[in-house]
């Protein structure tokens, strides 16, 4: 394939022989240094970074929301609507994570406020952790770093606003002293832990309240207070907050931090305050629901009184005396029947607040509600017949009884919800506290630091993986002789000429490109007749004068190789023929013009009529055999005898007959024609191919049997190292006196 042709196939650009032991291998023993170093440098970071990265430690707490209905055991009787405490989960996890809820936890744990020991930059913390007791202060007695268990508590700090999320200095002094100091606005202050210190700045005022203090004199704190809305915030992304499981009523808050005691004593609190809003929101419901019950009640008495008043008056104007068994009958049932409608009415407007006249509920209890009236008016019908002051007399009775009743009622519930305190009143409960916890988060230690090294060794490996994959590309033609012991037999350098050509030639234009025919004089044609020459050398005493060109991989150039050393070699007036027996995807007929079909494929197949399946004088002394259309199975058709009769039948008509292969790395058909060829020339492209893709072919080659005769260096570019040339002239590969050495044995080899 053409030397400029991009890259259409994607393979490993090792090629096989790149995943193999032996390679890995390789590439260790050769960068053992360069893996050590990347080892030893992975590993110190590791190291660093295990020392000094923060614990992470997580507490939880857990919450219970009970689903309350206005009837329990605790509360008899009928309490009205504004108990039933029955609440979404969803809607309890908002209310914890709401700033009301959280600005009282800031302020009882004095989150708004920072403390933090100087530690020496890296490894301070972690060596402080590590110690419970108090340390001596600094380095040498200098720099107030801390190194134990030195800790702070300050109560209060008072700062103005233009002071928030400044940085102080506090440095600890003899007899429980203090001494307070932001540098960049000038403002130092002593104070004694214990005692309230205040101070007058530019700034602002300033107060400090430092309740504890366990550290050794010349101990270092920063410290710094950060606005509340700002401390609450953070407190708001820090927690998590979900309901555990599905449809548990269990809410779980977690908390991570480097501080075990803060995070249980933060989420402690937080559960405290929730409580705490709870219950005080159920309170006022319940103050609220007893406040309407007193208003209630008072309007009931006044409405007993009222009618108590009514029957002593009409007992006054008539005397005393008492109604018949009908009209006394006839008020029971009056009485009964208003208390219904007083009840069917009351609960028809508490549905009528959450659903429409057309709900079911609401229906049903208008039909109910019309029924008693009709029932009501029957009643009343009744007692029209009853003598006038019987009549007035049931009817004073039955409103006297009636509010009776009510107040009776109203009474008892008033009393029922004094009954209730608080506590019963609320609708969740802590059901888990938040304890410290002991283990953190983070990988111990030891398993990061070696991990780290594993790490540093695995990445050195990759290192000499990629190295050997893209440094052993092959940049010098030198390094096939060195470091394989390889013939180098041509260095064809980069022609601009032929990657201009190549652009007709992936269009498929029906002309012959070949650069022998338009720029006789390029440098790699000049090479070409280098290789002609040692060809020629090599071939003076053969019998057969058959030529292959294969490659390790696709991409390397050897149909520009074959199309263009055919046209060289038919220049002395040698008779040649080409064949493209690349039966994978091979297009050599692109340079002549020509179609694939009617070509090698078919005449294996056919063996009659040979000579039609020639393309005659496609250049100057050259006749060509395409490809044909592709077989399902090449290796089996070039295998065939077929294959070879055919060689020795055309090997009789032509001087030389050059054969383009498919790549060896990646099918064995160059291993197939190779048996039958006097000379093999291995094509590889310079930056494309790799130093192990062309050792590997070659022992590819050698264990089929077949010995390579030199090595074909493509697409050098101008800047190689002895291989530059310019615009009138081509220094081209100079072979050593060991290459003669080892081309005179092959020579032999060959006649023999």
């Amino acid at each position: 394939m053409n030397h400029y042709l991009p890259r259409l196939h994607p393979r490993d650009e090792m090629g096989e022989s790149a995943l193999s032991l032996a390679f890995i291998l390789r590439n260790i023993v050769e960068h053992r240094w360069m893996i050590a170093i990347i080892a030893l440098v992975t590993a110190l970071l590791g190291t660093i970074y295990a020392l000094s990265v923060s614990p992470v430690y997580e507490s939880n707490l857990l919450i219970q929301v009970k689903e309350s209905s206005p009837q329990t055991a605790d509360v008899p009787g009928n309490l009205p609507a504004a108990l039933d405490l029955k609440t979404q989960t969803s809607t309890e996890v908002e209310v914890i994570r709401s700033r009301t809820v959280l600005s009282r936890v800031v302020e009882a744990t004095k989150l708004d406020i920072v403390v933090e020991p100087k530690y020496f930059p890296l490894i301070g913390a972690s060596i402080a952790r590590g110690s419970k007791n108090i340390s001596n202060p600094g380095i040498l007695g200098q720099g107030g770093y801390v190194w134990g268990a030195e800790k702070i508590e300050i109560a209060t700090l008072n700062l103005p606003d233009s002071l928030l999320g400044k940085s102080f200095a506090l440095t600890v002094e003899d007899n429980n002293g203090f001494r307070l100091v932001q540098k960049e606005l000038g403002i130092e202050l002593n104070g004694q832990a214990g005692q309230v210190t205040r101070a007058r700045t530019d700034a602002g005022d300033i107060e400090i309240l430092v309740e504890k203090l366990a550290a050794n004199p010349g101990a270092e704190f920063k410290v710094s207070r950060i606005p509340k809305a700002q401390a609450v915030e953070q407190l708001q992304k820090s927690l998590s907050i979900s309901e555990r499981g599905r449809q548990s009523n269990i809410i779980a808050v977690s908390l991570r931090g480097s501080k075990p005691e803060q995070i249980s004593k933060v989420l402690n609190q937080v559960g405290d305050e929730y409580i705490k809003q709870n219950v005080s929101a159920k309170a006022a419901e319940a103050e609220k629901a007893l406040s309407f019950f007193k208003q209630q009640l008072a309007d009931a008495k006044k409405n007993l009184e009222n009618s108590e008043a009514k029957v002593a008056d009409l007992r006054s104007r008539n005397g005393t005396f008492d109604v018949n068994e009908e009209a006394r009958n006839l008020m029971q049932q009056s009485v009964v029947v208003q208390s219904r409608l007083v009840e069917l009415r009351q609960k028809k407007a508490e549905l009528l607040v959450r659903y429409r006249d057309e709900h079911p509920s609401v229906v049903l209890l208008t039909r109910q509600i019309q029924e008693l009236n009709n029932e009501l008016g029957n009643i009343k019908a009744k007692m029209k017949a009853l003598p006038n002051v019987d009549q007035e007399l049931v009817g004073v009775n039955r409103d006297r009884q009636l509010n009776a009743e009510m107040y009776a009622g109203l009474l008892n519930m008033g009393k029922q919800l004094g009954m209730v305190e608080p506590s019963r009143i609320a609708n969740s409960r802590i059901l888990d506290r938040a304890e410290a916890p002991f283990e953190s988060l983070n990988m111990k230690r030891s398993t990061m630091i070696a991990v780290a090294w594993l790490g540093g060794i695995m990445l050195g490996i990759v290192v000499a993986f990629l190295r050997g994959l893209f440094a052993g590309k092959i940049h010098d033609p030198r390094e096939i002789e060195n470091s394989l012991g390889l013939m180098v037999s041509a260095v064809i350098p980069h022609s601009e000429s032929q990657k201009r050509m190549y652009k007709k030639i992936r269009r498929n234009a029906k002309e012959v490109m070949l650069l022998p025919m338009d720029k006789p004089s390029e440098g790699a044609i000049e090479s070409l007749r280098i290789l002609r020459s040692t060809l020629q050398f090599l071939m003076r005493e053969s019998e057969r004068n058959i030529i292959m060109m294969t490659g390790p991989t696709p991409e390397v150039g050897k149909s520009f190789i074959s199309a263009n050393f055919a046209a060289v070699l038919a220049s002395i007036g040698k008779k040649v023929l080409l064949i493209d027996a690349d039966m994978r995807t091979g297009y050599l007929h692109r340079y002549f013009g020509l179609d694939r079909t009617n070509g090698l494929s078919d005449m294996l197949v056919t063996m009659t009529n040979i000579e039609s399946f020639i393309h005659k004088d496609v250049a100057e002394n050259v006749d060509f055999i395409s490809t044909g259309n592709f077989p399902h199975k090449p290796a089996e058709l070039l295998a065939h005898a077929n294959f070879g009769k055919l060689l020795r039948m055309l090997s009789t008509q032509y001087d030389y007959i050059l054969i383009d292969t498919a790549p060896v790395l990646d099918f064995t058909d160059a291993l197939i024609v190779g048996t039958h060829a006097q000379a093999i020339f291995n094509v590889v492209r310079e930056g494309v191919s790799s130093i192990i893709e062309a050792e590997e072919a070659v022992k590819r080659l050698s264990r089929a049997g077949l010995t390579v005769t030199g090595v074909i260096v493509n697409d050098v570019m101008p800047n190689s190292s002895r291989y530059s040339y310019g615009a009138s002239r081509y220094r081209t590969f100079t072979p050593s006196l060991e290459y003669h050495g080892r081309e005179t044995e092959r020579i032999q080899l060959l006649r023999s």
